[in-house]
């Protein structure tokens, strides 16, 4: 329906159709094949309609308005290295109205984009909204922490976004909460406390 494709009571779920060609191979009756073919025929014309649906979004990108829309359009043109167009794809979708875990993830991978094209000091205020958004993740703590030490070579703030990374993992619980998932909290914990020393040290030799 979503496509305008209205199938009727000849089609039949695509599960079933093993079965009725294994009936078909055992009894040699082939009447309901007539509904397989039907089936086969609306899934062909859907592909067709969707094929023809996405060539118009790629050559009318202005005219998407649904960031969701929009982000899936930035991440094919990520994979293809289009960069401009995916960083304009991404900064219409962020200029709409959406929930706030499609926001962070948009600012997340607009935020990875400009990381990616050597433009991370634009990047920061993006890890910056993601951190301070973002109560049971610290992907945007851990990008700033790597930022202000690599590159800004500033051990304060470095220490800082990593100790509030470290206050949000203490208080994380896992869902569900099996060993693997307590572990790799662990890990992560065990990251963010060898980072802080790393920075410490750096910070009292300086």
């Amino acid at each position: 329906n979503l496509l305008g494709i209205q199938r009727t009571q000849e089609d039949v779920p695509g599960m079933l159709i093993p079965q009725m060609y294994h009936d078909f191979l055992r009894h040699g009756d082939g009447r309901e094949l007539v509904r397989v073919f039907y089936h086969n025929e609306q899934d062909i014309l859907s592909m067709v309609t969707v094929a023809a649906n996405l060539a118009q979004l790629l050559a009318e990108p202005a005219a998407v308005a649904e960031p969701d829309d929009l982000l899936s359009l930035a991440r094919w043109h990520i994979r293809r290295q289009e960069y401009d167009e995916a960083e304009t794809m991404l900064r219409q979708a962020l200029a709409g109205e959406m929930p706030l875990a499609l926001y962070q993830e948009l600012v997340q991978e607009l935020a990875y984009l400009l990381k990616r094209t050597g433009r991370s000091d634009e990047a920061v205020k993006y890890w910056q909204q993601i951190a301070v958004t973002s109560l049971d993740s610290v992907l945007g703590h851990l990008e700033l922490a790597k930022y202000y030490e690599w590159q800004r070579r500033d051990w304060g703030e470095a220490i800082y976004w990593t100790e509030q990374a470290l206050e949000i993992v203490g208080q994380m619980r896992p869902q569900p909460p099996t060993p693997e998932n307590w572990r790799q909290i662990e890990l992560l914990e065990d990251e963010l406390r060898h980072r802080h020393a790393r920075l410490e040290r750096k910070s009292f030799h300086t």
